[in-house]
């Protein structure tokens, strides 16, 4: 599973590179652009994802030993879920720290860290127990279905794009 996992991770870098990328190189405002969605724009689909990302990675620094939980630079990425980035370019260097750090801790991850378990409190304030396997699982597929949403958008503007085509990406 590590493995799998390591591999997302390197997909997950690679995909929102190309994600920002495109969003670069469009001659629209894109990342800004309202759509009528519960999100309101792909800023704030993108912040979403992110938000959520480094709300798990939190959660694992007293389970995983990684090098990235003694690195500043990744706890100074906002966590307070109020959007900081206005545009892609502000975006794109926080967004590049956490791929990077999701990566180092999918390579420190072990065996055992995967089989222990977080508990928290869910909507309905009911304790809910899940393992760190199951966690991780959950961030990438998390990550793939706010991207179709990202898909859908670019598809309107005929903006060629394939997120969930993970294949195509080399080892």
């Amino acid at each position: 599973m590590i493995k799998i996992f390591q591999y997302y991770a390197r997909c997950n870098k690679l995909i929102n590179e190309e994600i920002i990328n495109l969003i670069k190189n469009s001659n629209r405002n894109l990342y800004n652009l309202n759509i009528n969605d519960h999100f309101k724009s792909i800023n704030e689909i993108l912040f979403h994802i992110y938000s959520v990302d480094i709300s798990w990675i939190y959660d694992l620094r007293n389970i995983i030993n990684s090098k990235i939980f003694s690195d500043s630079i990744i706890w100074d990425i906002p966590i307070d879920y109020k959007n900081p980035f206005s545009s892609i370019e502000s975006f794109e260097d926080k967004r590049k720290i956490l791929d990077n750090a999701i990566i180092q801790l999918c390579n420190d991850i072990t065996d055992n860290n995967l089989k222990e378990e977080i508990s928290w409190n869910n909507k309905e304030n009911k304790i809910v127990t899940r393992s760190i396997w199951k966690i991780l699982l959950h961030l990438f597929n998390h990550q793939t279905h706010h991207r179709g949403q990202i898909s859908e958008i670019f598809d309107q503007y005929n903006i060629v794009n394939d997120f969930s085509n993970i294949i195509r990406i080399e080892e």
